[in-house]
């Protein structure tokens, strides 16, 4: 249940990441302009490829969530349909 409940925080943390983060560091990585060390390049190229890591899983693991997020909405739907009938008929048999 708690997984269900963190589908908007993950798509939010999933968003910043391509909105943010990958223009930011796609520009790091690639600006020649700064002269950047070799170091640096080693560094930016590491935390490029984390990012690329970090948002393919985030784009499945959020994909996942939601699918199961639909799939127990629905579950629960069918479940409540009997009951709420069950409901609505005694109510027409006391009038």
């Amino acid at each position: 249940m708690q997984a269900d409940r963190q589908v908007p925080e993950l798509a939010g943390f999933w968003m910043l990441s391509v909105l943010l983060q990958l223009p930011l560091q796609l520009f790091l990585f690639v600006n020649e302009e700064t002269v950047p060390l070799p170091i640096e390049r080693v560094v930016q190229g590491v935390m490029l490829s984390l990012l690329a890591v970090q948002l393919v899983s985030g784009f499945f693991a959020l994909r996942h969530a939601s699918q199961h997020q639909a799939k127990h909405f629905h579950v629960t739907q069918f479940q409540l349909v009997p009951d709420s009938t069950r409901q609505l008929d005694l109510a027409c048999k006391r009038d």
